[in-house]
């Protein structure tokens, strides 16, 4: 074996997280480093996602706060130096990038310092982090097969995306009952959550629980209290359906498999590892995109499961009367939507993370 130890480093946490389950399973000798965001920006406390679930691996996680868009710009060579310095402190003999702003100055430190860059495209299309991150890289790990994929260059390899074991091998109990006397609508904006999304979900509260228990995965971003909100909802629901609305900040590996095998449906943003855990576990949706999405990727997968038969997309924009028609629709016809699922399957890898690992262990050039 020629790498020691892997530093990991991107906005992507989710398919991070998977090869990082996958390497200490298979190649427990590898020492881990991971390197992100501890919180979201300098005003929150809140842990972030990632961080929490690095930390209860046992797995080193390294802060850091690099800014993005123009201010980013404006101090990218500090990012860069400080990129230099953490490298130069764990020495890694390869350095996996999950891509995103906060990615980029670690992969040109990582290529001035000669250390062999590898990183993994999520979606189906490249933002400008990536493209740049692409050009550094020795390999590049692609979630989505183009048909010319071969003859762009020999360094890209399609992997598929890697998602957590656990989806396929939810635990029977986690930490919060959610009751079963209805179905249950599983309803989440990412790790992060969505306002955008809690704020329609909230208006429609009152109609939603009398058809189903609704787990919110809300999100911990203590600028918009939604968190709160939440459970202020909750807590001044009538008796007799407080328990159909279950507002949590985010759920772990094990607390988010759990609650898809439960659901009967899914409404969610398209992201790329929402994309292919719903398809991973079948379950019709309703996909709200990310309007400003990175070259309108969400938009993309949302439409890719809808073309396909096993969803609906409703625009943010649409309203919460029209969030609520879509949701009935697809659960009243969720029969239709679930027998399309396997017309996807081909997109679905599931040794995506063991390929990523055992290609930067093994590499062939």
């Amino acid at each position: 074996m020629r790498t020691h130890t892997l530093l990991i480093i991107g906005g992507h946490p989710t398919p991070a997280l998977s090869v990082i389950d996958e390497a200490s399973k298979h190649f427990p000798q590898i020492k881990i480093i991971f390197a992100g965001r501890k919180f979201m920006n300098a005003s929150e406390t809140s842990h972030t996602f990632e961080y929490d679930e690095v930390s209860k691996r046992g797995i080193e996680f390294v802060p850091v706060s690099y800014l993005r868009g123009w201010k980013g710009l404006i101090t990218f060579l500090q990012a860069l130096f400080a990129s230099l310095k953490i490298l130069n402190k764990y020495r890694p003999q390869a350095l996996l990038s999950f891509g995103g702003y906060i990615a980029l100055p670690f992969v040109c430190a990582a290529w001035l310092s000669r250390i062999p860059v590898y990183t993994h495209e999520q979606t189906a299309v490249m933002g400008t982090a990536n493209q740049f991150i692409c050009a550094l890289a020795k390999k590049v790990f692609v979630s989505f097969r183009e048909k010319n994929l071969d003859t762009v260059s020999s360094k890209y390899i399609y992997t598929g995306n890697p998602i957590r074991n656990q989806i396929l091998q939810p635990p029977s109990q986690i930490s919060f009952e959610i009751p079963s006397d209805k179905p249950i609508l599983f309803v989440t904006g990412g790790n992060l959550g969505s306002h955008s999304i809690n704020l329609m979900i909230f208006e429609l509260i009152p109609k939603l629980i009398k058809t189903f228990t609704i787990v919110h995965q809300i999100g911990n971003v203590a600028e918009y209290g939604d968190l709160e909100k939440g459970k202020a909802i909750q807590k001044s629901t009538k008796d007799t359906y407080r328990h159909a609305y279950i507002p949590v900040p985010h759920l772990s590996s094990e607390e988010l498999s759990h609650v898809f095998s439960k659901s009967s449906m899914v409404v969610s943003r398209s992201g790329a590892n929402t994309f292919f855990e719903l398809i991973a576990t079948q379950k019709p949706c309703v996909l709200i995109p990310l309007p400003w999405s990175a070259h309108g990727e969400q938009r993309k997968h949302a439409q890719i499961l809808a073309n396909a038969g096993v969803g609906e997309v409703c625009e943010q924009t649409a309203g919460t009367a029209k969030l609520h028609e879509v949701i009935m629709h697809v659960f009243n016809n969720r029969s239709k939507y679930l027998e399309k699922y396997p017309t996807l399957q081909h997109l679905y890898v599931p040794d995506a993370a063991h390929a990523i690992i055992e290609a930067i262990v093994f590499p062939t050039t």
